[in-house]
């Protein structure tokens, strides 16, 4: 008598286990977020064939409307008077709502700075001495109360070497210098952009 108590409380504790161990491993929802359930119609009759639901013509089974969820990918499947139903834990994107209205116009900004004014181009033209045995120098000087702010030259012949190309000091004039000794006497252009000090 007691060898039969055993068994039959081995038995059960087995089946506990398996059971516990079902539950652990049961994979719902699915590895794609799909839940998986069986439905049973409160009306009408359904039978399952292969997959599609269609009124059947024998083996019918009254509905009572309830829906159990099932564990399909562990091989769980519906039985022949149930429909089976799946649904996403996630639902679909909806459609993109209406265009909020307008904000209110911002406030103005500061004042950028101010551009230039007084757009001025200034051209001399010098002559360079062959033989001096010094340097020279020559600027094109920009109208009073304007400052520089570019300029170049044009030498007629390549023959005198430029040592400087550069604002003058006190950036009112360009201001062009040839090294001393120059081979040979010719002519050259200073010129210089200018703007109103002020801007």
């Amino acid at each position: 008598m007691l060898s039969s108590r055993i068994a039959v409380t081995t038995a059960m504790a087995l089946g506990l286990a398996v059971g516990l161990c079902g539950t652990a491993y049961a994979d719902i929802p699915d590895a794609n977020g799909v839940y998986t359930g069986c439905y049973n119609p409160s009306k009408g009759n359904y039978y399952q064939s292969t997959g599609y639901y269609n009124q059947g013509t024998s083996n019918y089974n009254q509905g009572t409307g309830n829906l159990r969820v099932i564990d399909y990918e562990g091989g769980e499947r519906c039985r022949r008077s149930e429909v089976l139903v799946t649904w996403n834990e996630q639902g679909q994107q909806g459609p993109v709502g209406p265009a909020g209205p307008q904000g209110a116009t911002g406030a103005q900004g500061p004042a950028g700075a101010g551009g230039l004014t007084g757009y001025e181009f200034v051209e001399k033209q010098f002559t360079v001495e062959a033989g001096t045995g010094g340097s020279q120098s020559f600027e094109a000087p920009c109208p009073a109360g304007k400052l520089v702010i570019g300029g170049g030259y044009f030498l007629f012949d390549p023959g005198p070497v430029i040592s400087r190309d550069s604002p003058t000091p006190s950036g009112d004039g360009w201001l062009i210098a040839i090294r001393e000794n120059s081979p040979i006497a010719t002519l050259i252009n200073v010129y210089a952009t200018c703007a109103d000090a002020t801007s």
